[in-house]
C-alpha cells in the first residue's frame, strides 16, 4: 500500500535524523529529502488507485463475457431439449392415431405388430447434450435436473434406433407374407411346415418390440415434458435477473 510505505519511510527518516548530530547545511537538506518522499507518495497513490479501477474493470468485463457464454449455453441446451420433447410427441402420437384407427375398425386385440406400422423420415441424427451444457447445471447445483438431461438424450437416441430397426423388420415381414389369394380384394396368406414356425416366430417378435417401444416411448414423453415445463424456473435460479428461455413444446 503505498501510505503504508509512506509512513514507514518517514518514521524510518525521523529515527534516522534524531539519531544524527547535523549542522545547518545539512538541516537545510531535510525539507528536499521529505518533499521527495512526499513527491514519490503523490505520484504513487494516483497510480494504486488507477490500478485498483483497472483491474474491477477488467474483471467486470470477464464476469460479462462468461455469463454471456453461460446463457448462450442456456439457450443452446433447450433448443436440444425442445428437439427430443418434439421428437418424442411426433412418435407417440402416430402410435396414438394408429392405436385409434385400429379400435375404430374393431381391431383392438389385433397384435401390435399389426397395428403399428414402420415409421418413415426418423433421421438418423442423435440428439445429445454436450458436456458444457451439462456442466452448467452442475455448477448452478442442479445435479438431478443435469442427470436427467443425460439420461433423456441417451435412451430416446437408444430408442429411435430401436424404432428403425422395428420399422425396418416389420416392412421385411409384411414383404415376406405375400396372399396367396385374394377373393373380394381381401387376401389370404397360407403357411405350412416350417414358413409358418419362421412367421410366428417373427410375429411374436415384432409384438414384444412394439409393446416395449410403445411403453418407452410414452415414459420419456412424460419425462421431456416435466424437464421442458421446469427447465425456465431453473435457469431463472441460477440466473436471476438474466433473460433465459422459458419453454413450451409439443410434448406438453
Amino acid at each position: 500500500m503505498p501510505l503504508i510505505a509512506f509512513l514507514t519511510a518517514l518514521a524510518a527518516l525521523a529515527a534516522t535524523l534524531a539519531g544524527l548530530q547535523l549542522d545547518d547545511r545539512t538541516w537545510d537538506l531535510v525539507p528536499a529529502a521529505v518533499g521527495g518522499v512526499i513527491g514519490a507518495l503523490a505520484g504513487g497513490v494516483p497510480a494504486y488507485a488507477l490500478a485498483r479501477l483497472a483491474s474491477k474493470e477488467a474483471k467486470r468485463k470477464d464476469d460479462e463475457t462468461r455469463l454471456a457464454a453461460d446463457i448462450a449455453l442456456l439457450y443452446s441446451a433447450a433448443q436440444r431439449l425442445i428437439e427430443i420433447a418434439n421428437g418424442l410427441y411426433t412418435v407417440c402420437l402416430q402410435f396414438n392415431e394408429q392405436l385409434d384407427q385400429a379400435a375404430m375398425a374393431g381391431n383392438r386385440d389385433m397384435p401390435l405388430h399389426g397395428i403399428l406400422k414402420p415409421m418413415a423420415g426418423l433421421g438418423n441424427e442423435e440428439v445429445r447434450f454436450s458436456t458444457d451444457e451439462i456442466a452448467l447445471f452442475f455448477r448452478g447445483e442442479q445435479s438431478d435436473y443435469a442427470n436427467e438431461l443425460m439420461l433423456l438424450s441417451r435412451r430416446h437416441a437408444s430408442n429411435m434406433r430401436s424404432l428403425q430397426a422395428y420399422s425396418d423388420r416389420r416392412e421385411e415381414f409384411t414383404k415376406s407374407l405375400s396372399p396367396t389369394a385374394f377373393e373380394g380384394g381381401v387376401g389370404t396368406i397360407e403357411l405350412t411346415g416350417e414358413d409358418g414356425i419362421r412367421a410366428r416366430a417373427t410375429a411374436y417378435a415384432l409384438d414384444q418390440m412394439a409393446s416395449i417401444l410403445l411403453d418407452k416411448f410414452n415414459d420419456d414423453r412424460r419425462t421431456a415434458t416435466a424437464l421442458t415445463a421446469s427447465f425456465g424456473t431453473l435457469a431463472k435460479q441460477m440466473y436471476p435477473g438474466s433473460r433465459v428461455p422459458t419453454l413450451t413444446s409439443e410434448a406438453s
